[in-house]
């Protein structure tokens, strides 16, 4: 995504959508805190795909400062996620291209399996990747 698109957003909005999912009771926020502060959280519940079973999951996001890369934060929150919360199979959606994180899944038991889709965001068309963990 553009540096100019993640500018743009406002973070009053986002801040509320973010109050939203701490407070919804099937969804479950899971922050990294260092000595610095926050490094990173997840996101998660109930996926919203249309082919889902009852009791499948989705990671809605996951995210690092950069400066946590490397530091083995991301795998103990997708450890914790995968661990305490599996209940079916777990999806999440990845841009196309982003290799980085397509390879930090595969590490985790997620594959690609097929499934596309093409959201809008910040006026581009852009490809997702399903990936799925059974």
């Amino acid at each position: 995504m553009s540096d100019s698109y993640l500018a743009s957003l406002d973070i009053s909005d986002r801040a509320g959508q973010w109050t939203a999912a701490v407070n919804a009771r099937d969804t479950t926020v899971l922050v990294a805190e260092d000595e610095t502060g926050t490094v990173g959280f997840t996101s998660v519940g109930p996926s919203r795909d249309e082919d889902a079973e009852p009791g499948d999951l989705e990671i809605y996001a996951i995210y690092l400062h950069p400066r946590a890369w490397g530091s083995g934060v991301a795998r103990d929150l997708m450890r914790t996620v995968l661990d305490g919360l599996h209940s079916g199979s777990v999806t999440l959606w990845i841009l196309e291209g982003n290799e980085r994180a397509q390879h930090f899944y595969r590490r985790h038991g997620f594959q690609h399996d097929g499934t596309e889709r093409i959201d809008e965001i910040g006026g581009q068309p852009l490809t997702q990747l399903r990936f799925r963990k059974r």
